[in-house]
């Protein structure tokens, strides 16, 4: 397929499902011209004190950077990516859109979330604003994972209100059936679907070791955390659709891993075996 009938690809980098991964690849296989990120510090965040964003802020501001793009620019634009993807950026551009993310098991997603922002107080130079308002609960360290998810997934501020993956997915306009994406892969099904992916986008590498946070969590009560995300959200009503899309899509597309070749399998994952990945993305 030529470039110019290839669609405009759309990543939706949901935090914590090892998008990095992903986007570590698209950053090593494509100009800078051909992206267009979409992440707090390209939309001046990192600048801001603001603590709250309404959905009608998400939008004007994600609207407003992409309408000063000159049309040369946007022309150019081959992939969009980042945690700030907004359903209806694909206006602005005359290419069909490819909408695609990747979902993760909600009670891993919330530990993983604690670990980054953890590892960003603990480590980072500048502790930011963004820093703080991901990690401390009332300016103080919580060191109960469960107790930390039940207060984060309540607030919505603009750290972290992507851990409460309802809220994140309608913030942005997008139906939190999923039914507007084109692709959904899971996280643990890395091994498969991010291959799906490389392909999909005409990449040809492996793994890197990207976005690593350390493992700080003290006490993880598991079954309540499941417990009281199933009652107070509905990310897993969520994964379990991105489950069934995931999988009839396979269904659908029996060349699914026929497009590449075991030779190439070997060759992306011989480094990093799948436990070692899925330890990584922890």
């Amino acid at each position: 397929m030529s470039d110019s009938h290839k669609p405009l690809y759309i990543f939706l980098h949901i935090p914590r499902t090892a998008g990095t991964t992903i986007t570590h690849h698209i950053a090593r296989n494509f100009t800078p011209e051909e992206t267009l990120r979409l992440y707090p510090d390209e939309l001046g965040m990192l600048n801001s004190n603001k603590r709250y964003y309404s959905q009608s802020d998400y939008k004007e501001m994600i609207n407003s950077y992409v309408s000063r793009i000159p049309k040369k620019q946007k022309n150019n634009i081959k992939i969009i990516f980042g945690h700030y993807v907004y359903k209806g950026i694909e206006k602005y551009f005359d290419k069909d859109p490819y909408f695609f993310t990747v979902v993760r098991d909600p009670v891993n997603r919330a530990i993983s979330s604690y670990n980054f922002w953890a590892t960003s107080y603990y480590h980072s130079r500048n502790i930011n604003f963004l820093v703080k308002n991901g990690f401390l609960i009332d300016g103080k360290v919580e060191t109960d994972v469960y107790k930390w998810n039940k207060a984060k997934t309540k607030d919505h501020n603009v750290s972290s209100f992507s851990l409460n993956l309802d809220r994140y997915l309608s913030y942005l306009n997008f139906n939190t059936d999923l039914s507007d994406f084109d692709f959904v892969g899971l996280t643990e099904k890395s091994r498969n679907d991010f291959l799906y992916i490389y392909n999909l986008l005409d990449i040809d590498t492996h793994f890197p070791r990207s976005n690593v946070s350390r493992v700080y969590q003290k006490t993880v009560h598991k079954k309540a955390l499941k417990d009281y995300i199933s009652t107070y959200t509905n990310d897993y009503q969520i994964y379990k659709r991105a489950l069934k899309l995931n999988r009839m899509y396979k269904q659908k597309h029996t060349d699914f891993y026929d497009k590449v070749s075991s030779q190439r399998r070997k060759q992306m994952f011989s480094l990093y075996p799948l436990r070692a990945i899925v330890r990584r993305f922890s």
